[in-house]
């Protein structure tokens, strides 16, 4: 179902942890401006900058934690200003894709939007590589890559022609998400455990790039709270490889991962 509307000006809201939905969000902004339309990028980061509404179209970007939003996408819709007359899409990234137990990852979210006033007509997953636990093969990795523009321009061609696109989402995956969704109380548990070795150069680098403002250094003291999203910022971000989780090392990709890398190899 197409409904061709002209949006004078779209706001693109994302998380990243590790650079794969920065690198979508602002592909996004490039075709958004292409065709001449005012367009607002900001980063989901603590502390949260104020959106007071003024656009027409919002486009809402996360990767999938534990099945659903991170919980500081959600935090932060909660402290929008509520509008109106404003369509908004939302779009999830994943290295599952849009499988089980995917299928309810946007629903929090959505619905979220919808108490804030925003219609929302679209929603899609896209699949990038992952960063945690299992490594994706390189052909895997080159397909995503090889196939990377194609579907930014898909997306970005079906939401600004207001194509909607709308998941129906099974009471069972509900169920499933909610239960998954203790997951993060996991991440909390292991953000506040993180082990830093003797390496670390005190660059401060994993402090000022925390979204979550998880860490804190003072007189060289690294303080570690319960607000861990598990991200994986700080540990393939670490210059020295100073900064590992505490009990256990495999959730790491082997060799590190670099978003940059991978985009350079086609």
């Amino acid at each position: 179902m197409e409904n061709h509307k002209k949006y004078n000006q779209v706001q693109i809201l994302f998380f990243s942890g590790t650079g794969g939905t920065k690198k979508i969000a602002f592909n996004l902004k490039k075709m958004i401006e292409k065709n001449e339309i005012i367009c607002n990028i900001d980063e989901i980061f603590k502390p949260f900058k104020k959106i007071d509404g003024g656009y027409d179209l919002l486009i809402l970007l996360f990767p999938v934690y534990a099945f659903n939003a991170p919980y500081i996408v959600l935090n932060f819709i909660k402290k929008l200003s509520c509008v109106k007359n404003s369509d908004a899409s939302v779009v999830s990234i994943s290295a599952g894709g849009e499988v089980f137990p995917n299928f309810a990852c946007r629903r929090e979210a959505i619905k979220l939007l919808e108490e804030k006033g925003h219609y929302v007509f679209y929603e899609n997953m896209i699949t990038m590589p992952s960063n945690f636990f299992e490594k994706t093969s390189d052909d895997e990795i080159k397909d995503i890559v090889e196939g990377f523009s194609g579907r930014i321009e898909k997306i970005f061609s079906e939401i600004i022609s207001h194509n909607v696109k709308k998941s129906k989402v099974a009471f069972r995956d509900v169920i499933i998400a909610k239960l998954l969704k203790c997951q993060v109380f996991g991440g909390k548990i292991l953000g506040r455990h993180i082990k830093v070795s003797d390496k670390c150069i005190m660059c401060k680098k994993c402090e000022k790039n925390c979204p979550t403002g998880n860490i804190e250094i003072i007189n060289k003291e690294f303080k570690f709270k319960y607000n861990c999203v598990l991200c994986m910022k700080c540990f393939y971000g670490c210059p020295v490889n100073a900064i590992k989780p505490f009990l256990s090392e495999k959730i790491m990709i082997d060799g590190g991962y670099d978003m940059n890398k991978f985009f350079k190899q086609v």
